[in-house]
């Protein structure tokens, strides 16, 4: 090799394209084109339902996450005492801007605080406040 591009740096959130070129001793050419999407920032959400809903058995929390860098990759909801759920996410083409549900657990009754976990596809995960929900017959 004759001739190799210097390192190249991509430090800043985005998509960067990377171009190079390499020449041999005998002057010949290869160009390569790298797409690098950098992604260290937490992903943003909410849970919706407002604090303190009652819930009959077999209701549904409801939220929203963004992350406008990867894109979404999956909300959990945990709830104290009872479970971990997935929650099914409603997003646009990119997964930039999601909207979600996530089924309260059945059949215990009582009262829980429910976290939801949203993390995007660059493993970046972020905790959206909490709430208290109770669980009725």
């Amino acid at each position: 090799m004759a001739d190799c591009p210097a390192d190249q740096t991509v430090t800043a959130d985005g998509t960067t394209t990377v171009n190079a070129t390499a020449v041999d001793t005998a002057g010949n050419t290869a160009t390569t084109t790298v797409v690098v999407r950098v992604d260290r920032t937490k992903p943003s959400g909410a849970i919706t339902t407002p604090n303190n809903t009652v819930f009959l058995l077999g209701g549904h929390l409801s939220g929203t996450a963004t992350d406008t860098t990867s894109g979404i990759d999956t909300v959990t909801v945990t709830y104290s005492a009872a479970a971990t759920v997935t929650a099914t996410a409603t997003c646009d083409t990119p997964h930039q801007t999601c909207t979600w549900t996530a089924p309260v657990p059945t059949p215990t009754l009582g009262g829980y605080t429910a976290t939801a976990h949203i993390t995007d596809q660059a493993g970046n995960t972020t905790t959206a406040t909490p709430i208290h929900i109770t669980t009725v017959l």
